[in-house]
């Protein structure tokens, strides 16, 4: 997804002064057509999020993640508009693509029949808000609501942009030969370094770490809605990686339909080979629900930046592979006593990072185990090593000054906490007979 690429794209028939031709015409169409029904899938991986984030938090916090969820999407569309999507994709020397608050004739011309800049504006605002749900499972529970507020603002406004502007929009990763198809690195490491962040500066739930040092397992409340998160967002990632072919002209549709294929298969490997290797860790006394759910969306996030450059084979590799990173950073984020309700970082940042340098060893085309050497790893690397830095230190000024500024604050008191945000901010539990 390529400033070129998406110049292409957004520059179909843009010569006014001649009438269009059937072909043009059409392809314009259809094209406005994919963007459009791409961005539907991946806003509609909102509802995964929401029934994910809700299944895996207890009952008492259900009505709370379910807002936050909700205002992801809500506060990312206005911060896409106002600064988000020209901080990506405005062109430094004559911004003639992404506009401060859409302000360009292109944008406020009602005849939008020559190009897809507002299809784009939609495709590009549902990977914003999607990076910024991510970071809801990393401070579940325990979060304030305006600090929550506060951070969804700012990432959607300022830091997942720049993250994008040094990739897709042509920026200086880009220059060096980055290459991430549909955002391993770009949205879902930005989105785990920021929960990660996020999870470390406001602290661990009460009662989840005990005074002897072992972790105290917090059980979700809804197996069902965890289930129902999961497959939901795997229905939303045929909208994120097929759809991020940007075109189905010419042979666009037959490279997004091998791009589905391919995610098919990393969701497959992780799902499978995470539910067996936590079987076997646990001795085969269980096969774990949420281990095979987090596997199947660890494979997805890891397959997410090639896609288009991995062999079915290579694909089922990366797959795989990603249940140990996964798993790793799981039980090293207890082991360090920071608590993360979701695994938001061990499925997003974590598999990410994998999946932004399998590209560099597993890519047909540039991989290092194709035998074209080492230098498109060195490159991933590079990627992945720049969005960390950057992310991580937006993320933690960000969270601190949150935490900091006394008529925001980052975390609720403790008696809030215990009682439940449903009851102490939501106006009572989500399940009422229940709770009488």
């Amino acid at each position: 997804m390529t400033e070129e690429s998406l110049r292409e794209i957004a520059a179909l028939a843009v010569d006014a002064t001649n009438s269009f031709s059937e072909e043009v015409l059409y392809e314009s169409y259809t094209t406005n057509f994919f963007y459009l029904f791409g961005g539907t899938m991946v806003f509609f991986m909102q509802a995964g999020f929401a029934m994910l984030t809700a299944g895996c938090v207890r009952s008492k916090n259900v009505k709370n993640v379910l807002v936050k969820n909700l205002l992801d999407a809500c506060i990312g569309s206005i911060m896409w508009f106002s600064t988000g999507f020209a901080i990506a994709y405005s062109d430094k020397t004559n911004n003639d693509y992404g506009h401060w608050f859409l302000t360009s004739d292109a944008f406020n011309d009602l005849d939008n029949t020559s190009d897809a800049r507002y299809a784009d504006f939609f495709f590009q605002w549902a990977f914003a808000a999607t990076a910024a749900t991510i970071v809801c499972g990393g401070v579940a529970e325990r979060c304030s609501f305006k600090g929550y507020i506060c951070y969804s603002a700012l990432l959607t406004a300022f830091i997942y942009p720049t993250v994008v502007r040094m990739t897709w929009g042509g920026g200086y990763l880009s220059q060096e030969g980055y290459s991430d198809y549909a955002g391993s690195g770009i949205v879902h490491m930005t989105g785990g370094i920021a929960s990660l962040c996020g999870s470390i500066i406001i602290g661990p739930r009460i009662g989840r770490f005990l005074p002897d040092g072992s972790v105290n397992e917090i059980p979700g409340h809804n197996a069902a809605l965890t289930m129902l998160g999961t497959m939901i967002l795997w229905f939303g990632w045929y909208g994120f990686n097929p759809v991020s072919e940007l075109s189905i002209a010419g042979g666009g549709i037959y490279n997004a339909t091998r791009v589905a294929v391919i995610t098919t298969i990393g969701a497959g490997a992780g799902a499978t080979s995470n539910l067996f290797l936590n079987s076997a860790l646990s001795g085969f006394k269980e096969l774990d629900m949420g281990m095979a759910c987090n596997g199947a969306l660890a494979g997805l996030v890891a397959i997410t930046a090639g896609p288009n450059v991995f062999t079915p084979m290579a694909a089922m590799v990366v797959g795989a592979l990603s249940c140990f990173v996964y798993t790793g950073a799981s039980k090293g984020l207890k082991m360090l006593k920071i608590d993360d309700p979701l695994d938001a970082f061990a499925v997003h940042g974590a598999t990410g990072f994998w999946g932004v340098v399998a590209v560099g060893l597993f890519a047909v085309d540039s991989g290092a185990f194709y035998g074209n050497g080492g230098s498109q790893l060195g490159k991933q690397l590079l990627g992945a090593g720049v969005i960390t830095a950057f992310v991580g230190a937006c993320s933690v000024t960000m969270f601190l000054a949150i935490k900091y500024i006394p008529f925001i604050g980052l975390r609720v008191s403790a008696e809030e906490e215990e009682a439940g945000m449903d009851v102490s901010k939501h106006g009572g539990h989500a399940y009422p007979e229940i709770a009488k």
